[in-house]
């Protein structure tokens, strides 16, 4: 077996953020009297995203992150920001998860045959919850979250903290599994370890050099792990 270690990333991996999303941002609007439908859940999201992006590049604060989005999101429909609308929103998100296909499948394969750790840059608590609720936790020796470790992917300084906590790591046979270029791969190739990329849209072009391999199904990652992709 060439790989001993797996890093495992959580949303849009193993878990389905953008339902999750969708459902604790209406549950977080509904709350406060405020109108919800698919053209607020894709202004969100698109707020949200370039938020995390400036995020993994150090530009903001998880703090900052956190009061802008809703802040961005209520001037553009023109309304005032709800004292507490995060708040209503991390502990609604934290009761959503909707693992992907083929999740629990694929880590009880892996788990046998590699030891399996979360790298994930979500809120801490949060992960854990919605890890636990899912019962996908169990395949894991442990969990690294960037909001605990205080640093983000795709940094060098995330990974070496990982690795100072395992233990001795040949980096040569760790594996990173995820499904962002921007945090997941390029934190592989900033850790130097393999990056398989997953996928789901075969659409999408190739990106030579960000990753070592593509999958766009989870299943596929045990023939990665024993050598067959």
């Amino acid at each position: 077996m060439k790989y001993t270690i797996a890093l495992v990333d959580v949303d849009d991996t193993l878990l389905d953020f953008g339902k999750s999303e969708r459902a604790a941002l209406q549950t977080a609007l509904t709350a406060f009297g405020v109108p919800f439908d698919n053209s607020v859940a894709a202004l969100y999201h698109n707020i949200n995203d370039a938020l995390w992006k400036r995020l993994e590049q150090g530009e903001l604060t998880r703090a900052q992150l956190w009061e802008m989005r809703f802040k961005e999101l209520f001037h553009a429909l023109k309304r005032p920001v709800p004292d507490g609308v995060n708040d209503r929103y991390m502990a609604s998100l934290a009761e959503q998860a909707f693992p992907m296909e083929g999740a629990q499948q694929m880590l009880e394969q892996a788990s046998k045959r590699v030891q399996l750790y979360i790298v994930s840059n979500g809120v801490g608590a949060v992960q854990r919850r919605r890890l636990k609720t899912t019962g996908l936790d169990v395949y894991f020796k442990d969990a690294f979250l960037s909001q605990e470790l205080g640093v983000q992917k795709p940094s060098a300084a995330f990974f070496d903290k990982v690795f100072d906590a395992i233990g001795p790591v040949d980096r040569s046979r760790v594996i990173l599994l995820g499904d962002s270029l921007t945090s997941d791969m390029k934190g592989a190739r900033n850790a130097g370890v393999a990056a398989c990329w997953f996928c789901p849209d075969e659409s999408r072009p190739d990106v030579p050099g960000a990753y070592d391999i593509r999958i766009s199904r989870l299943g596929q990652f045990i023939d990665v792990l024993e050598g067959r992709l």
